[in-house]
């Protein structure tokens, strides 16, 4: 903080004209400390980063985004796949009261308008989600629909995928052997 204080007083003595002793003292005195290998002083007015600071803070970005990004999308896929399955339950869950109600099971998901609130802005996600069986991610069809499986029991679908073939595939244990 004193030689800031002697800078000040030796760029208000230039400014004011008087050159005497006293400011050859300072320049002397100034010229000493750079030679002295200190770090030198920016001059008043001279403010930003050096070259190496940007690059040291575009290195650090570019590690943050190249960790984040992956995870990001990994979590969009995650985020989609439950959101299918919580239609399909919804779905599901709807089927099982017509059918109560009725007697008959679904043909068509208008008829569960009455079942579902807001039943046709029910909309699979755009993007990818997960498979149980280990198949890559996939591009969600343009909607839901009913179909009869093999037990000739209905249920809510997508892309012929039941609520039960959505989520991560199970990881397999190695065997001790």
């Amino acid at each position: 903080m004193y030689g800031c204080m002697l800078l000040k007083k030796k760029i208000r003595q230039k400014e004011s004209g008087r050159q005497g002793a006293m400011a050859g003292a300072f320049e002397a005195r100034d010229e000493s400390r750079c030679r002295s290998g200190r770090k030198r002083r920016r001059p008043l007015g001279e403010e930003g980063f050096t070259l190496l600071e940007m690059l040291l803070v575009i290195c650090i970005i570019g590690v943050l985004a190249a960790v984040a990004v992956p995870k990001f999308s990994q979590s969009m896929t995650l985020a989609n796949t439950s959101k299918i399955q919580a239609d399909l339950s919804t779905l599901n869950t709807a089927v099982g009261l017509y059918r109560a109600e009725k007697g008959v099971d679904p043909t068509e998901l208008k008829q569960l308008k009455e079942y579902v609130v807001n039943l046709d802005a029910l909309k699979p996600p755009s993007g990818s989600y997960f498979l149980r069986d280990g198949k890559p991610p996939e591009k969600a069809g343009a909607s839901y629909a009913l179909t009869k499986g093999s037990d000739g029991e209905t249920q809510a679908t997508l892309d012929e995928h039941r609520v039960q073939d959505f989520g991560r595939a199970e990881k397999k244990e190695a065997s001790g052997t």
